[in-house]
């Protein structure tokens, strides 16, 4: 979302890259979700009293998962809320007229139908996140931006 990519934004395959982007991501997520279900499911077919040896090949794998897990889970969050931050500024750049030299109308609008069908796709993951992105993002945005989040927030 820098200066110079904006005059793309009507290209759809700049659409596709972030699609693909968030959509491998998040496939990323389910599979370490699928392997932590598997490992701890390995993990409950072991006697109770020897799951608190840490030598278990079982309890190291169920320990890796979730420690992965919880790394790419982090960085999915971090990846939804720098998009929607750069949402938030290049839409309120274009509001305050600060860039008027490249954008118009059409830009604006396929620009902030992008970001309702992002923040609509991916609602159930964004989930969790709404709240962080509300405070360090929306709380004071042009009502056009607001009226968008609050749409995404109450889905």
């Amino acid at each position: 979302f820098s200066a110079e990519e904006l005059e793309y934004f009507r290209k759809s395959y700049v659409w596709e890259v972030l699609g693909n982007t968030l959509t491998r991501t998040l496939a990323r997520t389910e599979t370490l979700r699928d392997e932590l279900k598997s490992a701890e499911d390995g993990l409950a077919k072991i006697p109770q009293e020897e799951i608190y040896s840490e030598n278990l090949p079982e309890v190291r794998r169920v320990k890796d998962r979730r420690a992965t897990l919880e790394s790419v889970m982090r960085e999915q969050k971090e990846l939804f809320l720098i998009i929607f931050q750069r949402f938030r500024l290049v839409l309120s750049e274009y509001m305050t007229g600060e860039k008027q030299n490249f954008q118009n109308q059409e830009w604006y609008d396929c620009t902030l139908g992008h970001f309702r069908e992002i923040g609509r796709k991916y609602h159930h993951e964004l989930v969790g996140y709404l709240g962080t992105m509300e405070s360090l993002l929306f709380t004071s945005v042009e009502p056009a931006l607001a009226e968008v989040f609050q749409e995404i927030k109450n889905l």
